[in-house]
């Protein structure tokens, strides 16, 4: 443990994924939601001093196949702001990403 006690990593206070199976009966898009701090590892910091916030959301579609048992596979396209100051400065950045998955 550190001398300052324990430090957080990361937090998500909320991550939520949506995924329904696009159908003739029902289209409906798969989403994603997601909220909570972390720290900007990337820049080689550490502490609490390099915590950020961030706030992502997405769409995407899913399918349900039976090619081996049940699978469901989904593209999501993500786009995530983030704003916080650390030791080499503040502001604020976007970032989009795009996941491709399956699960059984």
């Amino acid at each position: 443990m550190p001398a300052g006690g324990p430090i957080s990593k990361r937090l998500d206070l909320m991550d939520i994924v949506a995924l329904s199976p696009w159908d003739d009966w029902a289209r409906k898009p798969s989403w994603r939601f997601s909220t909570g701090v972390d720290q900007a590892k990337e820049l080689g910091c550490n502490g609490p001093s390099c915590m950020y916030y961030d706030l992502g959301g997405g769409a995407g579609l899913s399918a349900l196949t039976h090619l081996g048992r049940r699978e469901l596979y989904y593209v999501m396209a993500r786009r995530i702001s983030a704003r916080g100051r650390s030791s080499t400065g503040g502001g604020a950045s976007e970032r989009a990403e795009r996941r491709a998955c399956c699960s059984t």
